[in-house]
């Protein structure tokens, strides 16, 4: 009766039909993968619900198929095996994809260990009044269709999706009792596009080859070009050098035409000793850096030519408009100097002040030097007033107008425009859709284009996706991540939205000690990067390293004269322990790098003992925690894989993708149960059904075999006969 039962589920029509559709289903998922995106044919294909029914009844006709043929035959046996292997393959891929988890971590050098892993999953969580329970409406953006409905905890609250695009954040002012003063600026030519500010009193800042203010008074007198004084003055370039960007240098100043220079920032790999090399009408220079800072640098056979340097920077940073060097270690080198030539005729200017950083003189760029300038002025007469300075044209000034355009004199085809003033303002922070989506706006986010309803009152607002804001309680440990929240008044109901990711606790915490990404060997200036490297620490635990007490280093660190070369941690030679991280390590000595970001390379000599549990993890080498051998085994541990990087922009920064797969096991065993039944179908079925041999031989001797065996030789004696 059970095998009655089984035989329409077995039926070779039916597997015909089940694997047609996954057939089907698979080349649209491919299509969709390669065409759209993964997120799309997951949410099409593979993560839908009638795909695991279809992966479901497949899985009973092949149990069906070797269920109506119990009891087996010996001959069989690569049969039930192979179909027992492909069963056992879509039990461990169903429990991967629903339990299984893939997420990642964004990771900063210096912050914090998280135990927040983000999804590749977004959540829209809508509040009503900041009373009603919040309702989660779960998505991908990546994949959802352009409009969709979303849960609200009020049933008179009508929230939906109506596009989604690439966003902007901004600052949104409004008119309020108290506050800065603020106008509006907007800017647009063939060169720059179109750009809005919002500029607030006191403001003063560089946007591309210009400095843009807002500052109270009234403006200098205008001195249009050619009603000035002309002098001889040396041409002059000045120039910002970075050897992880940028193949084309930063040139923010020029006097007389472009000498079109070729410059590098070479450092060398085993000293970092860094060299500046030139290439300059016809003739090259190798320009030793140290030693030669702010002085002049003949340039020989080139007379009149020199190089004068302001600084090197071997981990370049910029802080509050001024660059500085966040460490000694070459993480980000950068050298920023002038080149200078024979005089030439250019209108009287400031002399070029030495690079010393402070605050901005009206119409000086960052080393003091006089630069294209828009500059807006509120009088105590309440007007407002601009200068605009151009260091082709000279300057103009005026009294604004609001909407009414100017011609902005240092970019060909441009203009300004003042169209909104506010004596009093607040600001909050804004979303607004991208038209030109590039990699390198910082600002850009994914966003969702919402409508709310409240009765006939209505609100369309764009909504940024937000980064999760995780806090850890100092006495208890425990973290809480709180979303990002957004409050709309509609209706006279104020409605709060958040958009960010999904998120799951990890059972751990996770940080970055160390992200290095060594460039290939000549490529240094081409962003051409070997490899990808993060240093991993897991719930805090760090490499330690025990000094013998006779030490070499120890004793260098009670030295008076050596002890300044000594890191922090060793000072005096007080402690034998070391903990940080081990970022190398040889047949004879390690280096060990501490959280101060000091660095020390021991002989392996001087060494008492060490334990390594810092974890590095690069392109194609991951790592997997919890330490427990069984975990990788049955899939329960979490795998840590190299995904993304900032480069050179963020060296701080790693982005990390993090895998958990239960279903592992079952997979690889159902795999390996498939190419073993296959194997046994083809090269050991012989065996399995191997015949008796001949009951008679050629000495008339008999051997055994069963009777119907020996008739069967009787009758093909008779046969022959």
């Amino acid at each position: 009766m059970f095998r009655e039962i089984l035989k329409p589920l077995a039926s070779l029509k039916l597997a015909l039909i089940l694997l047609a559709v996954i057939i089907i289903a698979s080349i649209a998922g491919t299509w969709y993968e390669s065409k759209v995106s993964a997120e799309v044919a997951k949410r099409l294909i593979y993560g839908n619900i009638w795909f695991d029914i279809w992966l479901t009844f497949l899985a009973i006709n092949l149990f069906s198929v070797a269920a109506i043929r119990y009891p087996w035959k010996p001959h069989q046996t690569g049969f039930v095996i192979t179909h027992a292997g492909i069963i056992v393959l879509l039990i461990g891929s169903m429990i991967d994809r629903h339990f299984g988890v893939e997420g990642f971590v964004q990771l900063h050098r210096g912050v914090e260990a998280t135990d927040v892993m983000e999804l590749r999953e977004q959540e829209l969580v809508a509040t009503v009044d900041g009373v009603q329970e919040a309702a989660h409406t779960q998505f991908n953006v990546k994949s959802m269709d352009k409009a969709f409905k979303v849960k609200s905890p009020d049933p008179a609250v009508k929230i939906e999706v109506i596009d989604t695009k690439e966003v902007e954040v901004y600052k949104d002012v409004s008119d309020a009792q108290t506050g800065p003063a603020a106008v509006h600026l907007h800017m647009e030519g063939p060169m720059m596009g179109q750009q809005d500010r919002w500029l607030f009193l006191g403001d003063n800042f560089e946007e591309g080859p210009a400095v843009l203010a807002f500052q109270p008074g009234m403006p200098p007198p205008a001195n249009p070009a050619g009603t000035g004084t002309q002098i001889l003055r040396p041409r002059q370039e000045r120039y910002y050098v970075f050897t992880k960007n940028a193949t084309e240098p930063m040139i923010s100043e020029r006097v007389g035409e472009p000498t079109r220079a070729v410059v590098n920032l070479v450092i060398d790999p085993k000293t970092a000793v860094p060299t500046l090399k030139m290439q300059l009408l016809g003739k090259s220079f190798d320009i030793p850096v140290k030693g030669n800072e702010k002085t002049d640098y003949p340039l020989m056979g080139l007379d009149e030519w020199k190089v004068y340097i302001y600084g090197y920077f071997p981990n370049f940073r910029m802080e509050g408009g001024k660059p500085v060097n966040f460490n000694d270690n070459p993480d980000n080198p950068a050298i920023f100097f002038d080149l200078l030539g024979p005089k030439v005729m250019a209108d009287v200017e400031k002399p070029l002040a030495k690079h010393g950083g402070g605050n901005m003189a009206p119409g000086t760029g960052m080393g003091g030097e006089k630069t294209n300038a828009l500059q807006v002025y509120l009088g105590d007469d309440g007007k407002l007033r601009y200068f605009l300075k151009s260091r082709k044209d000279g300057d103009f000034a005026g009294e604004v107008v609001l909407s009414d355009k100017k011609e902005l004199h240092w970019a060909p085809g441009a203009t300004f425009t003042i169209d909104e003033y506010h004596a009093h303002s607040s600001t909050k922070m804004a979303w607004r859709p991208l038209e030109n989506v590039s990699k390198d706006n910082e600002n850009q986010a994914p966003g969702l284009f919402c409508r709310i309803t409240v009765g006939n009152d209505k609100k369309e607002v764009w909504l940024g996706q937000r980064m999760l804001k995780p806090h850890t309680d100092d006495h208890t440990g425990k973290t809480t991540v709180e979303l990002p929240r957004e409050i709309f008044e509609v209706g006279g109901k104020k409605v709060g939205l958040s958009f960010a990711n999904q998120f799951q606790m990890l059972p751990f915490k996770v940080s970055l000690l160390k992200f290095s990404a060594p460039a290939n060997e000549g490529m240094e200036n081409e962003m051409s990067f070997a490899s990808f490297e993060s240093t991993l620490s897991f719930d805090g635990h760090l490499d330690w390293v025990l000094l013998k007490p006779d030490a070499k280093i120890l004793a260098e660190a009670r030295n008076p004269q050596t002890k300044s070369d000594i890191p922090d941690i060793l000072e005096g030679g007080k402690s034998r322990d070391m903990y940080g991280a081990i970022i190398a390590e040889d047949e004879t000595q390690i280096t060990m790098e501490f959280l101060n970001r000091q660095t020390v390379t021991v002989p392996k000599t001087d060494i008492a003992a060490s334990v390594q549990k810092t974890r590095k993890i690069y392109m194609n080498s991951p790592t997997t925690y919890p330490e427990v051998w069984y975990g990788p085994w049955l899939g329960t541990t979490y795998k840590f894989s190299q995904a993304e990087h900032r480069m050179p922009v963020d060296p701080d920064y790693s982005g990390v993708q993090i895998l958990r797969d239960p279903g592992w096991m079952p997979k690889w065993v159902g795999c390996l149960m498939i190419c073993f039944g296959i194997f046994t179908m083809f090269y050991l079925k012989p065996y399995f059904n191997r015949r008796p041999e001949p009951v008679a031989n050629a000495g008339g001797k008999q051997k055994k075999g069963s009777e119907k065996d020996k008739g069967k030789l009787r009758v093909a004696d008779s046969v022959k006969s």
